[in-house]
């Protein structure tokens, strides 16, 4: 099959065969990226009931979309063959890296931590992987772990077979998907497959989620141990093993702690019934374990609990050396004298004020000043919006900045005396001007730096200046500390040798306060650049992640996928990477943004928060229903991490609800059922539109290689998303002309653009301006386009005219996010917690009549807002709850760990 083609996919290579059939490498020649093809035998393309249950379950299993799962695309067919489009993963799998022995414990655990990250997931969709082992697992050295074929076991199942009549031609294991060599065995197959099987499932039992935790234990135990826990001769001796073989773990490392001892027995409990219920414990567990909490558990022998009390003495002496005895045994209590051999390396959990939770808006959300004393962190209460805290991690309470509401991006001055930070750029800022701020820690005075747009975060030089992003156009301002005129700190910025604007974020001062490190702006993997403040040079540094910070260990650390804090050797006078990213520390919260939330101070302490953030695009949101009076009602659909891409149907019968990393639902509002209509090609929605007559659904979303596209796809999902030509990680959809055939969006940069785009044909750009265009909504007439506008002051809403190019201000007092009445006559908007509604119309002379600004009601939890029938609205909220966070988790001599991890940097 080499050299031909399935559809849109040219066959390029073949990669294995397994149970399920061939597997193939090849080029989706649209969306121009590498997949995987698995070609289904003659078994299933000749049995229709089996082929249409395998149909059902590729479908479920397409709903899987994480950081550490091999994604699966969709169903191809031609000629007669069919085929899975998969995410085609490339390096070593897990066996093959245990080929030559155990992994380091602590690589083992990061390992194990990522695929229970994978099972978790699943299993919280309702789908067992069933055939979880090495060979299914892709284990890179640098740290990124994939886990294979979910659920594939059962897909390729067929209905009246029992696996208890012969063991070596049970579903479970003849239609085991995994990749054995081209000219391989079956034997080899089933023979990896049967070392694996909870006995339940060996047995021919009803299989669960407690089976892949049994084979999580296996696999747990060889990644540790580097031997096969049941390996025999055939298949028959290997289900014997595993139904009766005693389990030994005194074999293992004596690196392996009495903590991992258990979690290996719990999950290796024969009985299923006696076994770890959820695999979220044992990831929680690895958790604790990688960040070296000491163990607490009843009825452990005395030995342990005498190791504790020494290790907890111990840590007392060390948090006495570091300087947080207060922070973390109480009050008045006198702590041994402190060693001279450094800062130490301890652990600990620093609480947030009762009733606070992290904020996941802006970025960076916490911050350390440079010696490592002083904290500081966005929160918020169950009302009012967030504010910024500091605390000295040698005292005892946090402290609420005044002058702070809304504030984003804390960052501190070189001496750690001041905290700067930014307000009114949200969205949600109830009147509060769009300002750079900074406060005395001294005198707790808050005094006003300049008057900024949008921000995206800021550096402070010992020479009193302060450098800070207030839009994604590349131009990095400048502006005395002590207050005046921002100023372009560079002339022009130079990417590749051409003047261009690089979308940056999150800059990072590199030593000698001549160049800044950042991450680039985009939808799909963000990069790490360096520029030069002398020159205005961009260097791409070749690696992908978020908000880096420069370590004097010669290391830049960022957030990697996943929420993985990564780091890799940096030469800063070079300003070139000097090897491979690793992974250093997994389930770090990311922001809205995706940020990474850390902070990191020049004496080697670490602060960082794990879960879910508030207001973060990985927070559950539920849809609620608001009366044109703020009357709330929940609508009996299920949370999801729906976010920015809600639509309702013209006919306001209907919503559309795209999730942040993946998937798009049509709700019915009148059933209240929720039909899925496109799965991975949505990653990264923030955009969905419907077209005038309800028949189609258009949105942007990540694409690889371009970083992001438009998308249309008719919106009962009978065919599949396709791409239109509009691309780049700037592209934000304004809605729908009424004919169909045209569709209206905005890109957002130096110079900012609304752009009209045929469906078949190439976009053109019809009005532009410098700066920020925020959001835009075109009205359902298509005659005019409401968007909101920064013209250094703050956003206000403006009417676009598309027929005379005419442009005319709404709002004088702030506003974002505006949207129309579904018959036009309404423009609504949001100006902090209130949403408000101008009444629009267009006069004989085409030129619009705005009516008077009112504000209908508050809605301070609303996340999205849409309007509905009747002068009603919907919109997105977070679950209460579902993302609290009531604590920061500290390290101390961090640096050790990053050097023994990473390696040495530079020098």
């Amino acid at each position: 099959m080499i050299g031909t083609r399935l559809g849109s996919y040219e066959i390029t290579a073949k990669l294995g065969e397994g149970g399920m059939g061939e597997v193939y490498r090849a080029t989706d020649t649209k969306l121009k990226r590498e997949v995987a093809l698995k070609v289904l035998p003659p078994a299933f393309t000749e049995d229709a009931e089996r082929l249409a249950r395998f149909e059902r379950e590729a479908q479920l299993l397409a709903q899987l979309h994480h950081p550490n799962i091999a994604s699966i695309f969709g169903l191809e067919e031609g000629d007669g063959i069919r085929a899975l489009v998969m995410e085609l993963v490339e390096g070593p799998t897990l066996a093959e890296r245990l080929e030559s022995g155990a992994l380091p414990v602590e690589e083992a655990l990061l390992v194990a931590h990522q695929i229970a990250e994978a099972l978790e997931e699943a299993h919280e969709k309702g789908i067992v992987h069933r055939d979880l082992k090495p060979q299914n697992v892709k284990a890179s050295v640098d740290g990124k772990v994939k886990v294979l074929d979910f659920g594939l076991a059962k897909a390729m199942d067929s209905a009246g077979e029992s696996p208890a009549v012969d063991l070596a031609r049970s579903p479970a294991m003849m239609n085991s998907p995994t990749l054995t060599a081209v000219h391989g065995t079956q034997l080899g197959t089933i023979l990896g497959t049967a070392g694996y099987m909870a006995p339940e499932q060996a047995r021919g039992g009803a299989v669960d989620k407690r089976a892949d935790i049994w084979a999580f234990g296996v696999v747990l135990y060889e990644t540790l141990s580097g031997e096969a826990l049941f390996a025999e001769g055939s298949v028959v001796d290997t289900i014997s093993a595993v139904m009766r073989k005693p389990i030994d773990l005194d074999g293992l490392p004596a690196a392996v702690s009495p903590r991992l001892r258990e979690l290996l027995r719990r999950c290796l409990e024969r009985d299923p019934k006696r076994r770890l219920r959820d695999v979220g414990e044992a990831r929680l567990l690895l958790e604790r374990e990688l960040a070296g909490e000491p163990a607490v558990a009843t009825g452990e022998p005395a030995r342990r609990a005498g190791a504790s009390s020494g290790r907890r003495a111990a840590v007392g002496a060390a948090i006495a050396a570091a300087g947080l005895i207060g922070l973390l045994i109480g009050h008045g209590v006198r702590a041994p004298a402190p060693s001279a051999a450094g800062t130490p390396a301890i652990r600990a959990t620093i609480p947030l004020p009762a009733g606070l939770s992290l904020e996941g808006v802006g970025a960076p959300e916490i911050a350390l000043s440079p010696d490592g004393s002083t904290l500081a962190f966005l929160a918020r209460g169950e009302s009012g919006p967030q504010q910024l805290y500091v605390r000295r991690l040698d005292g005892d309470e946090a402290r609420r900045v005044p002058d702070s509401a809304t504030a984003e991006g804390p960052f501190f001055s070189p001496d750690g005396q001041w905290v700067a930070f930014a307000v009114g750029v949200s969205g949600l800022g109830g009147g509060v001007p769009a300002e750079l701020r900074k406060q005395s820690l001294e005198t707790g005075l808050t005094q006003t730096i300049a008057p900024i747009g949008d921000y995206f975060g800021g550096v402070w030089r010992e020479d009193g200046t302060i450098l800070f992003l207030a839009a994604t156009d590349g131009v990095v301002w400048s502006v005395p500390a002590s207050g005046g005129k921002p100023e372009p700190a560079v002339a022009k910025v130079l990417d590749r040798g051409e003047p261009r604007a690089v979308p940056l974020l999150w800059p990072e001062l590199l030593p000698g306060g001549r160049a800044l490190a950042f991450s680039t702006l985009q939808r799909a993997a963000s990069e790490l650049v360096v520029l030069d403040l002398d020159t205005g040079v961009i260097t791409r540094l070749g690696v992908n992640g978020m908000s880096p910070r420069y370590l004097p260990t010669g290391h830049l650390v960022f957030g990697g996928e996943g929420g993985t804090l990564e780091a890799v050797p940096f030469d800063a006078g070079t300003r070139r990477v000097l090897g491979a990213p690793v992974a250093l520390l997994p389930g770090v919260a990311r922001a809205r943004n995706r940020s990474a939330t850390f902070a990191v101070s020049a004496d080697g302490t670490l602060v960082y928060a794990t879960g879910y953030l508030r207001h973060s695009r990985h927070e559950p949101m539920r849809v609620v229903h608001a009366s044109r009076a703020g009357a709330l009602e929940t609508l009996p659909i299920e949370p999801d991490l729906y976010g920015r891409a809600l639509a309702i149907s013209p006919d306001g019968r209907r919503l559309a609800a795209a999730r942040e990393d993946r998937g798009c639902w049509v709700i019915d509002l009148e059933r209240g059922t929720r039909t899925k209509v496109a799965g991975e090609e949505l990653s990264g929605a923030v955009d969905v539109v419907w077209s005038a007559d309800g028949g189609q659904l258009a949105w942007v979303a990540e694409a690889p290689d371009t970083d992001a596209a438009l998308f249309v796809q008719p919106s009962d999902g009978r065919s599949a998303p396709r791409a239109l030509a509009a691309r780049g990680s700037d592209l934000f959809l304004s809605g729908w002309m009424p004919d169909g055939r045209e569709l209206i969006f905005r890109r957002w940069g130096a110079v900012s653009t609304i752009e009209r785009l045929p469906v078949e044909g190439e976009p053109k750009v019809l009005w532009k301006e410098p700066g920020a265009i925020g959001t835009s909504a075109l009205s359902p007439d298509g005659r005019l386009v409401a968007l909101e506008s920064d013209l250094g002051e703050g956003f206000e809403i403006f009417l676009y005219a598309l027929g005379t190019g005419e442009r005319t201000q709404v709002t004088g007092g702030g506003g974002r996010f505006p949207f129309w009445s579904l018959d036009g006559r309404e423009l609504y908007f949001r100006r902090g917690t209130g949403i408000h509604a101008v009444a629009i119309s267009l006069g004989a002379d085409g030129k619009p009549r705005i009516g008077r600004d009112t504000k209908l009601f508050d809605w301070p939890a609303a996340f999205k807002v849409i309007a509905g029938p009747d002068g009603s609205f919907y919109g997105t909220e977070p679950v209460p709850g579902a993302a609290t966070q009531t604590g920061l988790e500290l390290r101390t001599g961090w640096f050790g760990e990053v050097k023994r991890l990473a390696g040495g940097g530079p020098g």
